[in-house]
């Protein structure tokens, strides 16, 4: 069973930060020091995946896979799954090339590194 646990992008540091615990119907996050509302944070889920220094894999995380491309995960609201995207294509969790994830690394995040997908994230 795959694990679940959080981090959040803290939009007025500027950082990723801890989460300890949620607080759904408040909504509100503690990261043990502070609690933090929704709308102050960007929440990103552990996938389930490890790159290959045997890092935790987070929704927002950038991977460099070979020295091609550049993928980053999300979550897919339509297919209730995690998957990894590219600028011209995406590669889901039942596709074939989902068991070589572990063969590449995290470079960073969008929040913190857009410009390694092309793009600014907001």
């Amino acid at each position: 069973m795959r694990e679940i646990k959080f981090r959040a992008w803290e939009k007025s540091l500027k950082q990723v930060i801890p989460v300890h615990n949620i607080g759904l119907e408040k909504r509100i996050i503690n990261t043990e020091s502070a609690w933090r509302t929704f709308n102050e944070i960007e929440l990103m889920q552990y996938t389930g995946l490890k790159d290959k220094n045997v890092k935790d894999i987070y929704e927002g995380d950038v991977l460099h896979c070979d020295g091609f491309w550049n993928l980053y995960a999300v979550w897919d609201e339509e297919n209730a799954r995690f998957a990894f995207l590219c600028t011209d294509w995406v590669v889901t969790q039942g596709h074939p090339i989902q068991p070589h994830i572990s063969n590449h690394c995290i470079i960073g995040n969008i929040y913190e590194n857009p410009e390694l997908i092309g793009g600014q994230i907001d």
